[in-house]
């Protein structure tokens, strides 16, 4: 091993290798990512929200109170102490942020729709799509009770993803749906977070796991048949309507149960899905369990079609108390919104750029590179790059290059134009573009070379 390879082995082994769960991204990667951002914010914009910035450092006790204590997601918590040995936490999410820049802010006027792109950390497993350090983006709206606001975020998914190219599959539930089949089975609301724990597994470790577990969480057996008898049925029928259909029937001897209630506003929310072109993607999922300790009604969760990610790539719901519980007044401000994995959706779309032989989402490679033969038209040559990159040309130069060495380096970094600039060229104010990939050349002046540039790029 040769002694350079063996100190980067040493540093690497020293603490310069990269933090587990963390990444480093170089430019085209970076690139990638940017681009998915550019989508995200441009479509959040376009439905009517806002952006903010809020910190990423915060009080351990305010990161907790949304849970009353319990909740997995404080066991993921990066927790640390300062200086003034006050107990502070790194954020691990974005709604909770909300929460509290409202109940600061209470003369916002309503309803208030913000959306936030910022670092959090959780201290979790890794995988495949799923870091310790990563980036959300999310947008939510305070102040409707409206399902249609729910409905329009699903919009806003289908609509972000349809841009990306993935195809992708909306699973929704509600959390009423789901309590209020546990009370058709008679069991008690102290057992109801930790039954729909369990029952969201169903798919993945199977019905004998699921009922071990219920079991050992203080079910009765008849409990539990009761229970499966229901799920079994249900998610054995093949679309949104006729699993709503069945379980209305279970409902039907209480008018004014949980259930009923809640699968009203199932039927309003797929209604007004329709509406926004989303309800292609939309499968009613029964057992979906997902933030049980702020979630109020509907809730859903994004998973990308043909690809090895297991993880969602968004999910959301409704939060109704989460803001009350912040301002201590018991007053509802009902909200609703979501969050978008930017590094497990460019995890996805690097897997699908690969499926589809594409070499990358997006380039760090500029269109044009300007070579000066020499000092003495150097300076000429950097007035003609800032003119082109006015003109929205992406353009590089270079400096003490030789015209050969700079050929190679414009063939190595796949630079597609490249033109000399020397005497001649400023004498004639004109210049030869020579394509990098075709081999033709072609004579231009110097003021009309953009022009030029953008005929031959939109022509490739």
């Amino acid at each position: 091993m040769s002694s350079s390879r063996a100190r980067i082995v040493h540093n690497a082994q020293d603490g310069m290798a990269p933090v587990k769960g963390t990444k480093d991204y170089l430019p085209d990667e970076q690139l990638g990512r940017e681009r998915v951002l550019e989508v995200l914010r441009d479509t959040f914009k376009l439905y009517g929200y806002s952006p903010v910035e809020t910190s990423i450092l915060e009080h351990y006790q305010t990161a907790a109170s949304k849970f009353g204590g319990g909740s997995e997601i404080l066991k993921e918590t990066y927790r640390l102490t300062d200086r003034g040995n006050r107990e502070l936490a790194l954020r691990y999410e974005l709604t909770f942020k909300l929460a509290k820049l409202f109940a600061m802010h209470q003369d916002i006027k309503l309803p208030f729709k913000r959306y936030e792109v910022g670092r959090v950390f959780r201290d979790g497993p890794v995988k495949a799509g799923r870091l310790r350090e990563f980036t959300q983006c999310d947008v939510d709206v305070i102040g409707t009770e409206s399902i249609a606001a729910d409905a329009e975020l699903l919009g806003l998914t289908s609509h972000i993803f349809g841009k990306l190219g993935i195809d992708i599959t909306i699973q929704v539930n509600n959390r009423k749906i789901l309590f209020g089949i546990f009370e058709i089975c008679g069991i008690g609301p102290d057992k109801h977070h930790e039954a729909a724990i369990s029952i969201d597994k169903f798919e993945k470790i199977g019905e004998d796991a699921v009922r071990s577990e219920l079991i050992s969480k203080g079910l009765a057996n008849g409990q539990v048949d009761d229970l499966f008898q229901i799920f079994r049925k249900v998610m054995a029928l093949p679309e949104n309507n006729s699993m709503v259909g069945f379980l209305r029937s279970v409902g039907s001897r209480n008018r004014e149960s949980l259930l009923i209630s809640g699968l009203n506003e199932l039927d309003r929310l797929l209604e007004y899905c329709a509406e926004f072109n989303a309800i292609s993607e939309v499968e009613f999922t029964p057992n979906l369990a997902r933030g049980l300790g702020y979630y109020t009604g509907p809730m859903w969760e994004v998973y990308a079609k043909e690809s090895s990610i297991t993880s969602s790539v968004a999910a959301g719901g409704r939060w109704d108390d989460m803001t009350g519980k912040f301002l201590g007044t018991g007053v509802k401000y009902p909200a609703t919104g979501m969050g978008f994995g930017l590094d497990v959706i460019h995890t996805v779309l690097q897997e699908k750029l690969i499926r589809d032989g594409t070499k990358s989402m997006s380039s760090s490679v500029p269109v044009l590179l300007i070579v000066p033969v020499d000092n003495a038209v150097a300076n000429a040559a950097m007035r003609l790059a800032t003119q082109l990159r006015e003109e929205g040309v992406s353009t590089d130069i270079t400096f003490n290059m030789r015209v050969r060495k700079a050929l190679d380096y414009a063939n190595k970094r796949d630079i597609p134009l490249v033109t000399v600039i020397g005497d001649t060229e400023l004498e004639n104010q004109s210049a030869e573009i020579k394509n990098m990939r075709s081999g033709h050349a072609e004579t231009v002046s110097l003021e009309g070379m953009s022009a030029m540039i953008k005929e031959i790029i939109r022509s490739e």
